[in-house]
C-alpha cells in the first residue's frame, strides 16, 4: 500500500524530519506543533505528487527547504522562518501558496516560472515583521485571481502597487499595510486597477485611525460581491454611493469606532441584492440600530443576515 499522507502533530522532542522510507506517492504533509523542530531533510524532487504541504506552529524552524518537486497547495506557519529559498522553476502544478505569521521574513523567493499555474498568493505576516520592506515582484503571475498582502505593517505603501496592472483574472484583492502617516486613503483612481472595475468580486482595505473617508473610487467596481472595509476609524457617516455597487451581496464593516450612520434609506433599498451585513466592534452604530427602536434600525431590517 503507497504511503499517501503524514501527519505529524505535538511532537514536543522532534528535532529534524528525514523520512527513509519510499513516500513517492506523498499527497499530504502536515506538522502541526513541534516546538523543537528546527531541520527539514527533505528532497522535494521525489515527491512528485505532493499537493499540500503544511507547517503550524513550529517556532524553531530557521529555514523552509528547496520546494522542487512539489504540487499546487503549499503553506506554512512558522515565526522563526527567515529564509524561503523556492525553486519555483519546477513546479508547475503550484497554484496556492500562502505565508502566514512569519516575522522574521528576510526574503520572499523569486517567482519567476510559476506565472502560468500560480492562482492565489497570500502573504501575512503577523504584527510584526521588521525585516519584510517590500513586496516581491509579481509581474509575472499573470492567472492570479486571489491576491492577500495583509497585516505586513512595515510595508507602509503610499500607493497601490503599479504591478497590479498585470493581473487581468484577479477575482480577490486584499491590501493592506499602508503608512499610517497619510491623511487619507491612497487614490484607486489609478490605471493600474481600472481593468478590474468590472471583475473584481471581493475587495478588503485596511484602514487606520486618523482615516476619516473611504476611497470613492470604490463605487466603480460595479462586479464586486463582498466588501470588507475595516479600521476608518475617522468615518462618522458611510457615503450615499454604496447604493452603486448593485451586484454587492455581502457587506463587512469592522471597528469603525465613531462611525454612526449608513447610508439613507432610499440609498438601502437599492442594494437589492445585498444578503449579508456584518458590523463589528461599531459602537455608535451598534447603539443606533438597536432593534425596532433606533433611527438607523429600518435601514437594515429586510436584510437577510446581519450582525452588529
Amino acid at each position: 500500500m503507497s504511503l499517501m499522507s503524514i501527519v505529524i502533530n505535538s511532537c514536543s522532542d522532534l528535532v529534524s524530519i528525514s523520512p527513509h522510507q519510499d513516500i513517492t506517492s506523498l499527497q499530504s504533509f502536515i506538522i502541526d506543533t513541534c516546538e523543537k523542530l528546527s531541520d527539514l531533510s527533505i528532497t522535494w524532487l521525489t515527491l512528485p505528487l505532493l499537493e499540500m504541504f503544511l507547517a503550524i506552529n513550529c517556532p524553531n524552524l530557521r529555514s523552509f527547504p528547496s520546494l522542487q518537486g512539489a504540487g499546487s497547495h503549499l503553506q506554512n506557519t512558522c515565526e522563526q522562518l527567515s529564509d524561503l529559498l523556492i525553486t519555483w522553476l519546477i513546479l508547475l502544478l503550484i497554484e496556492t501558496f500562502l505565508l502566514i505569521n512569519c516575522p522574521n521574513l528576510r526574503s520572499f523567493p523569486s517567482l519567476q516560472g510559476v506565472g502560468s499555474h500560480l492562482l492565489s498568493l497570500g502573504i501575512s505576516c503577523g504584527d510584526e515583521c521588521p525585516n519584510l520592506k517590500s513586496i516581491p515582484d509579481l509581474r509575472e503571475l499573470y492567472s492570479l485571481t486571489h491576491l492577500s498582502i495583509f497585516n505586513c505593517q512595515t510595508l507602509k505603501l503610499t500607493c497601490l502597487p503599479e504591478l497590479l496592472a498585470c493581473f487581468t483574472s484577479l477575482k480577490s484583492l486584499k491590501i493592506s499595510g499602508f503608512c499610517e502617516e497619510l491623511d487619507a486613503f491612497p487614490s484607486l483612481r489609478l490605471s493600474s486597477i481600472q481593468h478590474l472595475h468590472t471583475s473584481l468580486e471581493t475587495l478588503l482595505l485596511h484602514g487606520w485611525p486618523k482615516v476619516d473617508s473611504l476611497p470613492d473610487e470604490i463605487q466603480h467596481f460595479t462586479a464586486f460581491k463582498h466588501l470588507f472595509i475595516l479600521c476608518f476609524d475617522g468615518l462618522e457617516a458611510f457615503p450615499e454611493w454604496l447604493c452603486n455597487l448593485s451586484s454587492i451581496q455581502r457587506l463587512d464593516i469592522w471597528s469603525y469606532v465613531n462611525l454612526m450612520y449608513l447610508p439613507t434609506l432610499q440609498a438601502m433599498k437599492r442594494l437589492t441584492k445585498l444578503e449579508s451585513l456584518t458590523t463589528l466592534f461599531c459602537p455608535k452604530l451598534m447603539e443606533r440600530c438597536a432593534r425596532g427602536s433606533r433611527v438607523e434600525w429600518s435601514k437594515i431590517a429586510n436584510i437577510s443576515h446581519f450582525t452588529l
